[in-house]
């Protein structure tokens, strides 16, 4: 999220009390870096000029998006919101940490999870070109008895497979 102030923050699900409504749609340019103090300004001050101050109050408020919406969707609802707060993390005081903490526990995770399956594809693949290479040349012959024969046949065979390995 960027700020009107040029600030460049980071917003959570759990620290949102209310849904987010877009005032208005503003393009990024292809060249804006946040960490680049004036990418930042200069699209804070596209932001300024683009939504009014008084914006947010001509939006509709939620509770007059409730009103707007049918009874039976209303009413299941305020039921889902009371079973939310009646749950017993609800009442915890350090609710917040925990949240956090499992946040950190996901982007972990996710991180970890990318690192193995960048591992395992890179992993053994020497081996898979070796054994590759073994397999297109079924001819060749390792035995002592044609000696240079097969010396040649494993230079043909390496020479006809990619050298490339991926």
């Amino acid at each position: 999220m960027l700020t009107v102030d040029a600030q460049v923050r980071r917003l959570g699900v759990s620290e949102l009390e209310k849904p987010v409504h877009a005032l208005d749609k503003l393009q990024v340019p292809a060249h804006f870096n946040p960490r680049n103090a004036k990418s930042r300004r200069d699209l804070a001050a596209t932001l300024r000029i683009k939504v009014p101050d008084d914006a947010h109050l001509r939006h509709k408020s939620t509770e007059a998006a409730d009103e707007a919406m049918d009874e039976a969707t209303a009413a299941e609802l305020h039921e889902l919101r009371a079973a939310m707060k009646r749950h017993p993390c609800h009442q915890c005081p350090e609710r917040e940490d925990h949240a956090r903490w499992a946040a950190r526990w996901w982007k972990l995770r996710a991180e970890s999870d990318d690192l193995q399956r960048k591992i395992s594809g890179r992993t053994n693949t020497v081996a898979r070109t070796l054994i590759g290479s073994v397999t297109c040349c079924p001819s060749w012959d390792t035995s002592a008895k044609t000696g240079d024969r097969s010396l040649k046949k494993a230079k043909n065979c390496a020479a006809s497979t990619p050298s490339k390995i991926s």
